[in-house]
């Protein structure tokens, strides 16, 4: 046997309210217990769980997909109220008199937290995602928000419940969420993953280039791409493990993805580093150091001091745009985003140690290496390093366009982002760059809160002493044994 669980939030409800609703206030409604924005999920088997995309972190609940007879999974809101329901029945029948039993559904409506006599029994118009011989409905309300009406579909099979979900009125199909979901991303997925594709490429010829000409620095390229391969390879404490010949391929399939971490970073460092070193020298020279192993040189505690700094600034900055333009211009704010990484962080444990990896690899490869990357083929193309910014803030505010929300915090955000961003990677450096963005990414993706009683706590003192560690340490070396208040009137 074998179970696991994750968090999925609720996307249909904040899609709802994103193309629907238009107040300033409209995301306060979050912290409602009905309906919930955010679901608990679990799912057993009678065996061993072993994702096909081994490598993969997420969608616990989808990969593999459920084909064992005896296997289940539910939904729960955060108060543990049962939202749906879903078990395999047995392959062969019974013929006893006792499987044409009517089903008792009290106690499934009784753990959604519903009350029989306040629903209405109707026609059942869901077809179930399992084979089943019976099939019921109702529609009533929520306990917590009599305002929203609510249907429940339930089926079952030979007397026993083997299907039940509680419909929102914003839910559709799976088919339909699914292409309406397409239509909202496809043109942002489309240039990100092209763009990408297209970086990848351009990096290996100019970096093919460039070994030719022996340019570049491999040794730092090489200590760069074996640390972020290493980092990838933390992924793996969060996966789910199984004792069986199934743990060999989770195991390769991470393994496999480290590698290829390790490739695609050598060939970015490598095309990026010559032509960085040559048009902004200065950019280099406390990151060189720092993966040289001078970790006490003064140069290399301020790059990291300001880069915590920045990132923490940069987090709260977003924050308080994101609560506060709202409220003051009343144009709707900006959908919550929920990270990866914050989903794995709610499962604590093991899985807070893959969502910090999570967070450094993405802040490092894709906010960092990879916007420097474009901006000096932006620089080369354009032969001019206010044409390459210029063309970076177009790219960056075209790259996540928002469909339904009105673009002005977004414009706000991302232009502050990106000037901020190059603001500093100009000024101090790529390795105050690369700290910003892994501590801002670390505050954004782990769930904080100053509620000692949360059960979300340990995250917050895990996450805050980290930045506060690397702040402590940034400020000693920078000082360089000098105390950090001078008397002057004894000296």
């Amino acid at each position: 046997a074998d179970s696991l669980l994750d968090y999925s939030p609720n996307d249909a409800y904040l899609g709802h309210i994103e193309k629907n609703e238009v107040s300033s206030d409209r995301w306060d409604r979050l912290g409602d217990s009905q309906p919930a924005a955010l679901r608990f999920r679990y799912r057993q088997s009678p065996q061993a769980i072993v994702k096909e995309s081994g490598g993969s972190i997420g969608e616990w609940m989808k990969d593999p997909a459920m084909t064992i007879a005896g296997e289940a999974m539910l939904e729960l809101d955060p108060n543990g109220r049962l939202l749906s329901f879903l078990a395999l029945p047995p392959e062969r029948m019974e013929l006893a008199s006792e499987a044409t039993a009517e089903p008792d559904w009290l106690p499934m409506l009784s753990a959604a937290g519903l009350d029989p006599a306040q629903l209405v029994a109707e026609e059942s118009t869901w077809v179930p995602l399992v084979y089943a011989d019976t099939r019921a409905a109702w529609v009533g309300t929520y306990p917590d928000a009599p305002d929203i009406e609510i249907r429940i579909e339930a089926a079952a099979f030979q007397g026993r419940p083997v299907a039940m979900r509680l419909l929102e009125p914003w839910n559709r199909t799976r088919a339909e969420e699914t292409a309406d979901l397409a239509a909202r991303t496809r043109t942002s997925e489309v240039f990100q993953h092209v763009t990408f594709n297209l970086m990848i490429l351009a990096a290996i010829f100019v970096a093919w280039r460039n070994l030719r000409l022996g340019r570049g620095d491999r040794k730092t390229a090489l200590r760069f791409a074996l640390y972020l391969g290493v980092v990838r390879l933390l992924w793996v404490v969060g996966a789910h493990h199984v004792a069986t010949q199934g743990e060999s391929w989770i195991l390769y399939s991470h393994y496999a993805y480290s590698v290829w971490r390790i490739f695609l970073v050598w060939i970015f460092y490598m095309a990026v580093e010559p032509y960085a070193r040559r048009l902004w020298p200065h950019m280099l020279v406390t990151w060189v150091r720092f993966v040289g192993g001078r970790w006490r040189d003064p140069l290399v505690g301020r790059g990291i001091l300001v880069g915590v700094a920045v990132g923490a600034f940069l987090t709260n900055l977003s924050w308080l745009l994101t609560w506060l333009f709202p409220r003051l211009t009343g144009v709707p704010g900006p959908p919550p985003f929920v990270e990866m990484s914050t989903l794995e962080a709610l499962r604590r444990g093991a899985h807070l140690v893959t969502a910090l990896a999570i967070d450094h690899t993405n802040a490092i490869l894709i906010n960092s290496l990879l916007v420097v990357l474009i901006l000096v083929i932006l620089r080369l193309v354009l032969g001019r390093t206010w044409l390459a910014v210029a063309a970076l803030f177009v790219l960056a505010i075209g790259a996540y366009w928002p469909v339904y929300s009105s673009p002005t915090v977004h414009l706000i955000l991302t232009s502050l982002n990106v000037a901020i961003f190059l603001g500093v990677l100009f000024r101090f450096g790529f390795l105050s760059v690369v700290v910003a963005g892994s501590v801002s990414a670390l505050l954004i993706g782990i769930p904080m809160t100053y509620q000692v009683s949360s059960w979300t706590f340990g995250g917050t003192v895990v996450a805050l002493a980290l930045v506060l560690g690397l702040a402590i340490y940034g400020l000693r070396i920078a000082l360089a044994g000098r105390p950090l208040f001078r008397d002057e009137l004894a000296a």
